[in-house]
């Protein structure tokens, strides 16, 4: 197992476990299909025990793609060849190996072991050859007495647990029944240590979670492996193929393995990706390091930790898509970003899509003109040209690019053969309209920043092969960097209109769709009043919400900002907080339920390991906490929000430190 990264021992090994099992892939991945193979051979092994003829019959139904994941293309084909050439012989072997027994709890696994070295020496060396190859069929034949209790075999993956875990390993000549026995004794071992754990319980499940923790760690050096030899071939195809899977298997091994390994596998996936792009994508020289963004954070009252990252993206991919409810401050951000990061206004293009955009509009086409004094057709450059061409002449600095609406167009037919340019830059290619020989490549210090709003349908056309090219940040009022952002204007601006921000909470726990929430720049104005206010709500955002809620006038109602005012400001007195909202903050977070049963249980399962239990727990938590949750995922977040809103609830909020602040406040202002 020397192709494996780093080492480990059991305490950190059952810590991938615990990664690892809130993900829902032991289920999805290993058990779910071996049980149905267990169950699949329980006629075969009847067939066999009463002397039916058609036992080999129905072996070949087994459904084959699970029988060749389980013994091996060798194993398979070599007990089908034994099967067709003896079937009486074969036939009395798997009697003796599938023989009933007398205990309810099952065959002991010492009769067990006994019963597959008699099989196996039955087996003929000639048809498979080797201790290990031969023991994974006959593991996969065990299935059909007891999956649970005698699970599937495989040498190479034992042997990688057993040095990650520094577990002895077998003899060096250790026959099959040994090498199982010794592989039945390691998952015994991982039940034992995974003790404060749900799972696993069975061998069948210590197996299956052996597997699962080892299958991208093996494929991800084996792809490895083969993207070097692909280099040293000069294949660029095949390299960019191997380098493509290594990105996917290292989102997979981010889902169990600590930070630290993951950061090592993260480092050899780099190291591969430099030595791709020196040979096959050369960048220009990077820009210099991007200027300081404290100043800019305190202007937009941002994180500068939240501009941090979105440089990072960009100088990553090179192009960004902030997405979010409309009023985020999404292309003020973007405008505002890309003109700090150039440095200049002049090194920034602004450009807004809309349904009938197109190609020609923004990279170059046809557009009616003079030539020679006649009226005619003249090829123009789009803007995404202009800003390339000022780019190439300026290489040394920063150029931006800033698409407002960029989901509003009909992105395919607007950006053509840009999908392959965005994604290897520093590559030429011919455009639509350019002349035969003509070539084009996108620069390495041409940004991109995207805007798009998730209230808008439209959302769906943006197609899987522009998002895998663009980094997305989000711009949500319940999720940093916008979170609180109208409060902390409104102290800087307006600190006797705080009001407001209650109200616009309260208005978005109602709509109970986050990709719909009421933005905070509909009241960042400079003359904000109590007048403005109200001019605002009735002509931006009650229009807004008739829109969302159209044809529901008693839905509507609820957003009338007297209605809501009075819902956020009550009147003074000394009434404790709410008796129902304390008892449902105490409910237990296993009556949360999601769209499907396996999402409910796998998020009980992660809440269960962060030691989240009542709804007040996990009100505590903000949207980023969650977010570092391994295994969650992000769809499964955003159901999370929904069924607190549907409760008038979000997270990062201590809803009894609120209740008593309240409290406290309105017995000051009775005493007054």
């Amino acid at each position: 197992m020397s192709n494996m990264i780093g080492t480990t021992t059991w305490d950190e090994y059952i810590e991938s476990v615990r990664r690892y099992l809130p993900t829902g892939r032991i289920d999805s991945d290993e058990l779910n299909y071996k049980r149905e193979v267990a169950r699949e051979l329980g006629p075969v092994r009847a067939a066999v025990l009463s002397g039916n003829g058609n036992w080999l019959d129905l072996l070949k139904k087994v459904t084959p793609d699970h029988v060749n994941n389980l013994c091996g293309f060798r194993g398979r084909d070599g007990l089908l060849k034994w099967f067709g050439a003896d079937p009486d012989g074969a036939s009395d072997a798997l009697a003796k190996l599938w023989a009933r027994y007398e205990q309810a709890s099952g065959p002991p696994t010492a009769d067990v072991i006994e019963r597959v070295r008699a099989f196996a020496g039955r087996l003929p060396q000639e048809v498979i050859s080797g201790g290990g190859t031969r023991m994974r069929p006959i593991s996969f034949l065990l299935m059909g007495l007891d999956a649970e209790r005698f699970p599937p075999f495989m040498t190479t993956v034992f042997a990688a647990a057993y040095e990650l875990t520094k577990y002895q390993g077998p003899p060096k000549d250790a026959d099959e029944a040994a090498l199982y026995q010794h592989a039945l004794g390691f998952l015994d071992r991982l039940i034992e240590e995974a003790d404060k754990l749900d799972r696993p319980r069975t061998r069948l499940e210590a197996q299956s979670v052996v597997f699962g923790i080892w299958y991208p760690l093996d494929q991800f050096s084996a792809r490895a492996k083969r993207f070097s030899s692909a280099m040293s071939k000069g294949n660029k195809e095949h390299a960019q193929e191997h380098l493509g899977k290594m990105a996917g298997l290292l989102d997979r091994l981010k889902e169990h393995e600590s930070v630290d390994r993951h950061r090592e596998f993260s480092d050899r996936y780099r190291a591969c990706e430099r030595e791709y792009e020196e040979r096959f994508d050369p960048r220009p020289p990077r820009p210099d390091p991007q200027p300081d963004l404290q100043s800019l954070a305190k202007e937009l009252l941002l994180d500068v930790g939240a501009l941090r990252t979105i440089g990072r993206l960009l100088d990553d991919k090179r192009q960004v898509i902030f997405q979010g409810p409309p009023g985020t401050g999404k292309t003020y951000v973007a405008r505002r970003l890309a003109e700090h990061l150039a440095g200049s206004p002049d090194r920034v293009w602004i450009v807004q899509f809309h349904p009938s955009y197109a190609y020609e509009d923004f990279v170059q086409g046809f557009r009616p003109g003079l030539q020679g004094g006649q009226p005619g057709f003249v090829l123009r450059n789009g803007p995404l040209l202009e800003a390339a061409k000022a780019a190439d002449e300026k290489p040394d600095v920063k150029h931006f690019l800033v698409i407002d609406e960029i989901n509003r167009g009909n992105l395919a037919k607007v950006f053509g053969e840009l999908y392959f340019l965005l994604e290897y830059r520093g590559e030429q290619m011919r455009l639509q309209y350019a002349d035969d020989g003509e070539r084009f490549a996108l620069p390495g210090n041409l940004y991109l920043i995207g805007t798009m709003n998730t209230a808008d349908r439209s959302i769906a056309l943006v197609d899987l092969a522009l998002r895998r090219r663009f980094h997305f940040f989000e711009f949500h009022p319940d999720k940093p960097p916008i979170r609180r952002l109208l409060r902390r204007w409104l102290d800087r601006h307006a600190p006797d209109m705080a009001w407001i921000a209650e109200v616009v909470d309260r208005a978005n726990a109602k709509l109970r769709d986050r990709q719909a929430a009421i933005g905070p720049s509909y009241f960042m104005k400079p003359d904000l009043d109590s007048e403005m206010v109200g001019l605002v709500w009735e002509h931006n955002v009650l229009p807004y919400v008739e829109e969302r809620f159209y044809g529901e006038h008693d839905r509507v109602d609820e957003f009338r900002l007297d209605k809501l005012l009075g819902e956020v400001k009550p009147d003074g007195g000394d009434e404790e907080p709410d008796e129902s909202m304390r008892k449902f903050l105490d409910t237990p977070v296993t009556e949360m339920k999601l769209s499907t049963e396996h999402r409910t249980t796998r998020v009980q399962n992660c809440f269960s390991t962060h030691g989240i239990r009542t709804i007040e727990d996990l009100t505590r938590k903000n949207a980023e906490e969650i977010d570092t949750i391994s295994g969650l995922g992000r769809e499964s977040r955003e159901e999370i929000e929904a069924w607190l809103s549907e409760h008038h609830l979000q997270l990062g909020t201590d809803y009894r430190a609120a209740s008593r602040h309240l409290t406290d406040d309105n017995n000051d202002d009775a005493a007054t």
